[in-house]
This record gives structure tokens, sequence and C-alpha cells, in this order.
């Protein structure tokens, strides 16, 4: 389906019936279930329709979801200036705004008296107000979290981000309080898992490194490196070692067992592996283990060299790496059975 052949809509099974429980829940009737599912759906469409009206006519192929628990605009909006994005954000609540206006006045100017169009545009700008005012909380996903992204963005530049996934994580868990205190439980759960959602955000860095910037520590990697600043090069990989793969993963890998970081090394060892299969990264993981006194890790990694062979297992061990677990049973063990 394409609204005014040209806005693609899709329509989720899940949104009508959680609708539906969302009007069965207030009315506990058909009636008054179906005229809840109404609502939300023409609350819906019309907020969405802000945000997709606009990114269309800023020619970003936009589409529209209608699912479980609300609606959502898709648009490409890579290099999209803040600008741009903002008048995207709040476009949605401001039709939803308009809604609410336009039913409070056909509510009071209506000139036939039919029930269920009264319930109707009662309960429409009802909902229309609360959620374009509840939207308004700046807490991701929320327009009222974009808004306070792009803000931040605007101030802190690549920082922005990262600040307004932790100031929506706290807003988030604080309203979420305040509304489960006056007993406003459906929203006070929806923020709840906002904050919920914001903090894994914060836990797991899922915040991406900008390119630009990616790139310059790069860069910045390689003089540092040129000028045999090897601590600097180090500390300067560690700070985006979340974004890293290939060339620059294997670099941080290499650097940290020169410089006798041990832990790092284990840590990434698996995953360095996983890029580089090669003898280097997997006796350098022995020597790491080692040094941290894991028997079991070294020796598995010992295993995986020797398998790249000529290697001689009492050749490898040899070196001094090993001195802190050669006197372990388990070690001394597997010594002689080579």
């Amino acid at each position: 389906m394409k609204l005014f052949g040209r806005i693609p809509l899709t329509l989720s099974p899940s949104f009508w019936v959680v609708g539906g429980l969302i009007g069965y829940m207030n009315t506990e009737s058909v009636i008054g279930t179906l005229l809840w599912i109404s609502v939300i759906f023409v609350s819906v469409l019309v907020h969405e329709l802000g945000h997709a009206l606009v990114a269309y006519k800023l020619k970003l192929s936009p589409r529209i979801e209608l699912i479980a628990f609300g609606g959502l605009t898709r648009y490409s909006n890579e290099k999209l200036s803040l600008g741009k994005q903002f008048f995207i954000v709040v476009t949605g609540p401001l039709f939803g705004f308009l809604l609410f206006v336009a039913s409070f006045i056909l509510f009071h100017n209506l000139t036939i008296h039919n029930v269920l169009l009264i319930q109707f545009l009662g309960l429409l700008q009802m909902v229309n107000l609360f959620w374009t005012l509840a939207n308004f909380i700046p807490v991701l996903p929320l327009d009222g979290g974009h808004i306070l992204r792009i803000g931040m963005e605007a101030l802190f530049k690549t920082k922005g981000r990262y600040y307004a996934v932790l100031v929506s994580a706290l807003v988030a868990l604080v309203a979420s309080i305040i509304f489960f205190a006056l007993k406003v439980f459906l929203l006070g759960s929806f923020l709840f898992l906002f904050a919920y959602q914001n903090y894994m955000d914060l836990k797991k860095e899922k915040i991406a490194l900008p390119e630009d910037v990616y790139n310059s520590k790069i860069s910045q990697v390689k003089e540092a490196l040129s000028l045999g600043k090897k601590e600097e090069a180090f500390d300067l990989l560690l700070s985006i070692r979340k974004r890293l793969s290939g060339e620059p993963l294997y670099l941080l890998y290499t650097l940290a067992f020169d410089l006798g970081q041990h832990k790092l090394v284990t840590e990434l060892s698996g995953s360095c592996f996983q890029e580089f299969p090669i003898p280097d990264v997997s006796l350098a993981a022995a020597k790491s283990h080692a040094k941290e006194s894991n028997v079991e890790g070294a020796l598995g990694w010992l295993e995986t060299t020797l398998k790249f062979g000529p290697y001689q297992a009492l050749d490898l061990i040899s070196d001094t790496h090993f001195d802190v677990i050669r006197e372990i049973p388990t070690f001394s063990q597997w010594v002689k059975s080579r």
C-alpha cells in the first residue's frame, strides 16, 4: 500500500493485536475496543505521516511501518544535516498536535448527535494531546530523545550521541518511577524499557564511532609509529578498540604483546586469530596466557601453534614467558608427553 501513491505503508498484524489489547483493557467491550483501535490507527498514521512528508520533500524515500507499539518512519539519512534531521523529527509531534486541535474543534462544534462519533472525537483529542506531550520527553527512541541527540551532537560533535544516550537513560528511569507512582503503568513500563535499552547501548558500547574520527585516529597511530612512539600508538588504538578489525586489530594485538599488556592479549586472541590464523598470533596468545598463569589457555594455544609446524614443543616452551607456569603439574605433564 502507498499513501498518495508515493509513500509505502506496511501494517504489521501485531499493530492490530496490541491496539486491540489496549482498547479492551480500557473498555472491556467490543465496540470500545474497535473505537480504540480506530483512534490509535488514525493517531499513529498521522504522526508518522508528519515525519514521512518532510522526508519525502527532502527526497529521502521514506516508508512508514505500523508495528506492535506504534509506528516507524524509515528513510535514507546518510550525511543529513542536523537541521534537516530536526525538521523531520519535530514534524511528527506537530502533526499529532494539529490532529488534537482539529478533533477539539470538531468535538465542540458538532451539529449532529452521534454517540460513536462523539466518543471517537473525544478519545482522539485525549490520545493526541497526551501522546504529543509524552513524545517530547527527552528519551530515545521517542522524538524528544532524537531532538536531545540532535542538540547534543550540535554541542559536542562526535561525543554528542553518547551524551544523549546517557541523559536519555537517566531521564527514562526517573520518568518511569514518576509514572508508576502516578499509576500510569503503561507509560511507566514503556519508559522503564527505554531506560534499559539505553543502558544496554551504553554498556555494550553500541554507539558507532563516526568514520572521520576513526580515520583520524588511525592516521595518528601511523604517525606515532613512524616516530617510534609505541605507547602513544597503543593508547590511540585502545581508545577505539571496539571498532577495530583487520590490520588495526592485529596492530593493537602485537603492540599489546610488545608492551607486556598480556591480559589484553588474552582478551583479543580469539578475535584476532579468527582474522589472522597465523602462528605468530597463536604463539603470542600462548605466551600471554602463561604470563597470566592460565595453564589451560597456554596449552590450548601451544597446541594450535604446533599444528602449523615445523615447531618443536620444547623449543617453544623454552621462552621465559612460560617460566610462570613451568612448575605447575598440568604444564609439566604436558611437557613430558612431548
